[in-house]
């Protein structure tokens, strides 16, 4: 059984460094580098299911919206000074994101590189001597978005200090792909169960207090939501045998609404994939309808995958509020 939770930055640093072989060429030592060491900067995506871009979720506002990611360093141990590393937009990254949504059913129309003149980033950061990590902030001008539309847009790693090299191919580059904030975005408490034996007990009963039941529901499409288990610390469901855990790990069902009646009309893995999700319509597991509630925020999910009626989950989610 698999417990949802962050890995220490540390041990990212160390599952990352053969892929880093792959993606930056071989230190030279007359720039302090080692034949037997890769070390190279990259970007952490951070833990979640997102395969074609970081999904994040604005707010439509005058004001300046923050957006945070993270640069890490792979070596075999803490460096004793600074590594400095350079960064850039991709406008050539950022169409390929775009081809990919396009090819997997977006409109294209509402699908849109964003405008660079909305988007500042600095052109370089610093991992601090003693440091694995740093934390980079990009601003967005998020006041002329339009709700209907998803924005995407990409930075690349384009240098690095002291016997670093920057990564190339998917840990050089930063994708992200943003979305206006839903009307069904908010933080969510979750009932029901899932009646796959011998994990069909109720959310509730696996719980160890209430604060385990509480879910984000996070925009990912002008209609869509990904659930986010705030008690696993990752996209999720309290569906394991005790509290904390959920058998399957970082499960995490995206759902979208028809605008027009509220009913849900998709349900995904994110990224979709394999197993196949979907909406579960069958009376004689007692299913009840999926929908959006706009009298009182909630929303009520039935799905399974592979279309199978004894791996289902019965949702219903209360609203509590707005997430931050």
């Amino acid at each position: 059984m698999k417990k949802i939770q962050f890995l220490s930055f540390a041990v990212l640093l160390l599952m990352s460094t053969s892929c880093l072989k792959d993606s930056v060429d071989q230190p030279n030592p007359t720039q302090g580098g080692s034949e037997n060491e890769v070390k190279g900067v990259y970007f952490s995506k951070g833990k979640g299911p997102y395969l074609a871009g970081v999904k994040s979720a604005v707010e439509l506002s005058s004001l300046p919206q923050p957006l945070m990611f993270t640069v890490g360093l792979a070596a075999s141990t803490l460096q004793a000074s600074s590594v400095d590393f350079n960064m850039a937009l991709s406008n050539e990254a950022a169409n390929k994101l775009r081809d990919t949504l396009i090819g997997q059913g977006f409109d294209p129309a509402n699908v849109e590189v964003l405008d660079p003149s909305l988007i500042t980033i600095p052109a370089s950061g610093t991992v601090d001597a003693g440091s694995w990590a740093d934390s980079v902030e990009v601003i967005l001008n998020t006041s002329a978005l339009n709700a209907e539309n998803v924005y995407v847009f990409a930075i690349n790693l384009t240098g690095a200090s002291n016997g670093f090299q920057a990564a190339t191919g998917g840990l050089g580059t930063i994708c992200f792909q943003l979305s206006v904030k839903n009307r069904l975005d908010g933080v969510y408490s979750i009932r029901g169960h899932h009646n796959r034996a011998p994990y069909d007990l109720s959310y509730q009963d696996v719980a160890g207090d209430p604060s385990e039941l509480l879910m984000d529901m996070i925009t990912t499409g002008p209609n869509s939501v990904v659930y986010y288990w705030q008690a696993g610390g990752d996209f999720g469901h309290p569906i394991g045998l005790t509290s904390g855990l959920s058998w399957y790990g970082d499960f995490a069902p995206e759902i979208t609404f028809n605008v027009d009646n509220d009913m849900v009309s998709v349900v995904n893995f994110v990224a979709p994939g394999s197993p196949v999700m979907g909406v579960f319509n069958n009376p004689s597991y007692n299913t009840f309808p999926s929908r959006f509630d706009p009298s009182d925020h909630s929303i009520y999910a039935c799905f399974n995958y592979n279309n199978n009626p004894l791996r289902g989950f019965f949702d219903t989610l209360t609203y509590i509020g707005p997430r931050p």
